[in-house]
């Protein structure tokens, strides 16, 4: 699944200026929550594991970033099964798709 800019912003009835500016804010937040990740995984606190990339997830999934909404599923999978060590394998990608989609939008 790939983003499409201009097919996003139709889907929620929006410019895509409109949705530029909507989607900075998403930005800000998941580097927000980045940093919760990076605090609670050295703790080993999956439960806030969970619910910061259940948030991330459903942001993803709103702003129809679909690629990271689906990393950050499988994550939250990982934080609820305890398998800490499959999220620090993983969440380099999903940094490098948040990274990839705010540099294709121009942010």
């Amino acid at each position: 699944m790939s983003f499409v800019l201009s097919e996003a912003a139709a889907s929620l009835m929006l410019t895509p200026e409109e949705f530029r500016e909507a989607l900075a804010i998403f930005f800000e937040e998941a580097e927000n929550t980045l940093a919760g990740i990076d605090e609670a995984l050295p703790n080993g606190d999956g439960k806030a594991l969970k619910a910061l990339l259940h948030d991330l997830k459903g942001s993803a999934f709103n702003f129809r970033v679909d690629d990271v909404g689906e990393m950050a599923r499988s994550l939250e999978a990982c934080a609820l099964s305890g398998d800490l060590e499959q999220i620090c394998r993983e969440l380099p990608n999903l940094r490098g798709e948040l990274a990839r989609i705010k540099a294709l939008v121009d942010l």
